[in-house]
């Protein structure tokens, strides 16, 4: 486990900054989007996206400022990767909370939230989950063992699923105005697989 560290153990990383900017706007929206209908469960899907983000950036900012390759290692591990293990599923719940397919999809919500469970834990408290930090000229990163390239399979399905209910969302929709905002969020969802290329230095050495 990680011991107490202190201000020495962190240095001002230029590359953590536009991470920290993007995060604390995600909290803030996300927390806008909750209280304008805290019942809605559309709105709370929202939110457990925006939360899961947050859990990751915030983590990925502390990572990439710490000095000791132990460090990064222990906020990565025990903090950053629960908000990765969280995304997909949180995603999947969104989209179909948006979709109105809750109860049809009660058993993969499910599935999926034990999943991410399964592997934050697993990932925490074994050494075959994160095995070690590289540095990079951002800062360190993380290096994914057998558990973590395993998850990745499960990430992608669950990303996928979401992408795909979105999709069939739009195919069933009659309404323009409505089909219309399909269209932004598949859009959207599309560009967000730009952030998927972070995983590739979690693989190899690719700076």
């Amino acid at each position: 486990m990680m011991s107490f560290p202190s201000a020495y153990d962190y240095f001002l990383n230029p590359f953590a900054v536009p991470v920290l900017v993007v995060s604390t706007l995600l909290a803030l929206i996300s927390i806008f989007v909750l209280s304008q209908n805290p019942k809605s469960p559309t709105n709370l899907g929202f939110f457990i996206v925006c939360l899961s983000s947050c859990v990751w950036l915030y983590g990925i900012s502390l990572v990439y400022c710490s000095r000791s390759e132990s460090l990064a290692l222990g906020w990565y591990k025990y903090f950053t990767f629960l908000g990765v293990a969280c995304i997909a599923p949180s995603i999947h719940f969104f989209s179909t909370a948006w979709v109105g397919s809750l109860k049809e999809r009660k058993g993969v919500i499910f599935l999926g939230c034990l999943g991410a469970l399964a592997f934050y834990l697993s990932s925490a408290l074994t050494d075959y989950g994160i095995v070690g930090m590289r540095q990079y000229f951002w800062g360190f990163y993380p290096i994914y063992g057998p558990i973590a390239k395993t998850f990745l399979v499960f990430f992608t399905f669950y990303y996928g699923l979401g992408l795909w209910t979105f999709t069939i969302g739009r195919s069933r929709e009659i309404r323009p105005q409505f089909r219309k905002q399909y269209e932004y969020l598949i859009a959207a969802y599309l560009v967000t697989f730009f952030g998927a290329c972070d995983f590739i230095p979690k693989l190899i050495p690719f700076s």
